[in-house]
């Protein structure tokens, strides 16, 4: 609970609305139409955004009951399984509107692959899929194209690069531009296949050039730079956890001096630190590969220092104990791992009000926030090592 008051907020609204199932329902049973009732009843007395957040609440409260099996079933669980929708915010708003049927059924998600390309589409990433192919990005922009022409039907029978025209006007961003290039391209390579008669799309680098120059240039952090991370890091105000400065500058300093990636370093396990060797194993990786780093002598004592802080802090640091069980930045107090985006946003927004004078360059705490952590950070770093220069990455 975020409040000592919390729990006697909720236990209100949840008295509330049992009591207000029992008086609209003989049986005192909680159905889709009851629970609209309830929605507009509340709409009387609440904003829009007070009643989703305490449909939320109530909705947890019923996946508690069915679980216990003293309900049958969610309503809430029901309509988002049967209209596709992960949240209940959109599930309120339509059963909120003047014809909540119509508002449902226009909730629910298209078919997978459903247009008149649709059988061509699925069939092609099956076969990529077969081989062995992840084919994630590829099989995505299949499926938006897919979409679109299930809402245009009347492009039926056009040639295909009138349809990746009709797509491309949809919207008016570079990078919207190369993504329907780039399906046009896949297709009209799988079509030609079936049918040699279809003609080829050949690459466009104007719509890759024009993408290209909206993309976020990388930074390479100074030597002074980073210095002034892992300074803003060990002086990160968290006095409800007082290991989280800790873990914070750990976590940028094995990104600097190894090169790791943020979520290789919050994958870290006590047993993939190696002190005989001084090395960290490092699993499961891109490619599926693992890979096993040396430490510098300052970072190998950086290393130590955290996990003697964690010892004090009563965390269990056995070896046999955390593999496979706690990463080695859970916090003890909430056995939830530190957030990426604590370290990426928190950490350089506050860095980044410094680093003018000590750069020179004036770039805007946007941008520092906004930059990938470990690309703009510790690309030149994770260059060295890889290149033979572990000793250039002490601290």
């Amino acid at each position: 609970m975020r409040s000592p008051v919390s729990s006697q907020v909720y236990l209100s609204i949840l008295n509330g609305f049992q009591r207000f199932v029992a008086e609209q329902a003989e049986d005192k049973s909680v159905s889709q139409t009851t629970i609209r009732q309830w929605l507009k009843d509340r709409t009387l007395a609440w904003p829009f955004h007070i009643v989703t957040d305490r449909a939320r609440l109530v909705d947890r409260f019923l996946d508690w009951r069915v679980n216990n099996r003293a309900l049958a079933n969610n309503p809430f669980a029901d309509l988002r399984a049967e209209y596709g929708q992960r949240t209940t915010t959109p599930v309120v708003r339509a059963l909120l509107n003047a014809n909540p049927e119509a508002a449902l059924e226009a909730l629910r998600p298209l078919p997978r692959f459903g247009s008149f390309l649709g059988p061509v589409m699925r069939e092609h990433v099956g076969l990529m899929h077969a081989m062995g192919y992840r084919y994630n990005t590829q099989a995505e922009r299949l499926l938006r194209l897919d979409r679109f022409l299930q809402g245009r039907p009347d492009l039926s029978g056009h040639p295909l690069t009138e349809l990746i025209r009709e797509w491309t006007n949809t919207r008016s961003t570079p990078q919207h531009a190369l993504d329907c290039h780039q399906a046009g391209r896949l297709l009209s390579s799988v079509l030609s296949r079936i049918d040699p008669t279809v003609e080829r799309i050949p690459s466009d680098k104007r719509i890759w050039r024009l993408a290209k120059e909206r993309y976020r240039q990388p930074y390479i952090f100074s030597e002074q730079d980073v210095l002034g991370l892992l300074e803003t890091a060990l002086s990160f105000p968290s006095p409800q956890s007082p290991l989280r400065p800790q873990t914070l500058h750990i976590m940028l300093v094995l990104a600097y001096c190894a090169g790791l990636r943020i979520g290789e370093v919050v994958r870290l396990n006590v047993g993939d630190f190696n002190i005989d060797d001084r090395v960290i194993e490092v699993h499961g990786t891109k490619f599926f590969k693992s890979r096993r780093l040396p430490l510098s002598d300052s970072a190998v004592a950086a290393l130590q220092s955290y996990l003697t802080a964690r010892k004090g802090a009563g965390a269990n640091l056995l070896r046999d104990a955390w593999v496979r069980v706690y990463t080695i930045f859970v916090m003890p107090s909430s056995r939830a791992a530190c957030s990426p985006g604590t370290a990426r946003v928190s950490i350089l927004s506050r860095a980044s009000r410094t680093w003018s004078p000590i750069s020179g360059t004036k770039i805007s705490t946007r941008r520092w926030c906004t930059s990938p952590l470990p690309r703009s950070c510790f690309s030149k770093l994770a260059s060295d090592f890889a290149c033979g220069a572990p000793d250039s990455c002490s601290l």
